[in-house]
């Protein structure tokens, strides 16, 4: 308050002028208090710190809504949930492909990005969270006439050539030379490898989200255009991961102690079962 006492001498001094000066210089005054009262009761509210997100498709995860908004179970759960929690603005940035998400993540034009599995690469630059956001389960897609019936051992896909994703986790069992892996970047990956496997240039489709992939598949009408093999493989977890600096570490530690009490509530899960369910309907 004491930034007012200028004015209040004014007002004190405007004795000599008009009356209507008087009026008007009162009425500044009144303006100007009712601002510092603003900005001394809800600083934090004018001043709220914000996380860039970024997000790649993963439908129903991360995708477009039908206004081309950015929704998706792991927006919406940090929209409504931690962002709240941990007194934060959440800015959605995408939907990008998931090569151009950690370039913007590494160079720190964005803060986070959600459902990321944990390798090497990842480790070595960002940060990882102690709480996981899901678990997920692998699964091979291939054409409704294809011999493969079920996968139980990595020589059940000796001689195969399976499209899959850049820059992502790729689970053990398809990391042989036996196994022909072919890569893509861009942000439809499934559709174009989808293409290629109707095309019968691909003996089957990797995705290591289940869930994910059989939606996607729903929504698009495919479903009864492939057959769906689940892999023998352990649940991997997926994070939020985090820029590797003091304002990353900063967060990182603030959303393990809010994420934590949404795992134990099953917030998360609640959002995949009411997803998935409207995408069925």
């Amino acid at each position: 308050m004491t930034r007012l006492i200028p004015v209040i001498q004014a007002v004190s001094a405007a004795s000599s002028l008009s009356g209507r000066a008087v009026m008007v210089i009162k009425k500044i005054s009144l303006i100007m208090a009712a601002i510092f009262l603003c900005l001394a009761v809800f600083p934090d509210d004018l001043y709220a710190e914000t996380v860039k997100m970024a997000v790649f498709r993963l439908e129903p995860f991360m995708m477009y809504d039908d206004s081309g908004g950015v929704t998706g179970i792991a927006v919406e759960y940090w929209r409504q949930y931690i962002a709240p929690r941990m007194g934060v603005e959440l800015d959605v940035l995408g939907v990008f492909p998931i090569v151009r998400a950690l370039a913007l993540l590494e160079s720190g034009e964005i803060d986070i990005i959600p459902n990321m599995t944990k390798i090497p690469e990842r480790e070595e630059k960002f940060l990882f969270p102690e709480t996981i956001l899901a678990k997920i389960d692998s699964c091979l897609i291939v054409r409704p006439d294809s011999p493969v019936s079920s996968i139980t051992k990595p020589a059940d896909l000796f001689g195969m050539t399976i499209g899959f994703l850049d820059a992502a986790y790729i689970p053990p069992m398809f990391i042989d030379e036996r196994i022909k892996l072919e890569l893509v970047q861009h942000q439809d990956y499934r559709q174009i490898n989808l293409n290629k496997l109707w095309a019968g240039r691909l003996d089957g489709v990797l995705d290591i989200n289940y869930i994910s992939m059989i939606y996607y598949l729903n929504q698009k009408g495919y479903r009864e255009r492939v057959k769906v093999i689940p892999l023998p493989t352990e649940a991997v977890h997926v994070y939020t991961v985090f820029r590797n600096t003091e304002k990353g570490r900063d967060l990182r530690n603030r959303y393990d102690n809010v994420n934590a009490k949404g795992l134990e509530q099953g917030i998360f899960e609640k959002m995949v079962r009411s997803f998935v369910a409207e995408g069925n309907q």
